[in-house]
């Protein structure tokens, strides 16, 4: 019995589970620039990493001038969403490791916040 107590405090403990929101008092996103808790997974984060470290460069690399970049607004919107979409990751990761205020800093994030386009 311990031994079954045991494993299922591991497996429930550390997180929520699966499909399980953090903000339940969230409206369900109506447009496609509302973000939900479901948009943060770990594939987004890395996608987004790999935006801000390889194409930054490109996009600066690519561009004759900064008027030209700052020109570009598919680069700016990709940019954003890119930063939003680490910092939410970062933000959902915290609250259901740490609770409490971490939980309303992320709720308070998603109602605040919304993808660019």
């Amino acid at each position: 019995m311990f031994w079954r107590i045991l494993v299922l405090a591991i497996l429930v403990v550390p997180g929520v589970a699966p499909g399980k929101n953090l903000c339940p008092a969230l409206p369900a996103a109506v447009d496609a620039m509302d973000m939900s808790e479901s948009d943060f997974t770990l594939e987004l984060y890395r996608e987004s990493i790999d935006f801000l470290r390889n194409r930054v460069i490109n996009a600066l690399d690519t561009h004759a001038s900064l008027e030209a970049l700052e020109g570009d607004t598919h680069f700016w919107i990709e940019y954003q969403n890119s930063v939003r979409a680490i910092e939410g990751y970062v933000l959902r990761q915290r609250a259901i490791y740490d609770g409490g205020s971490a939980v309303a800093a992320f709720c308070e994030f998603l109602e605040k916040s919304h993808w660019s386009d």
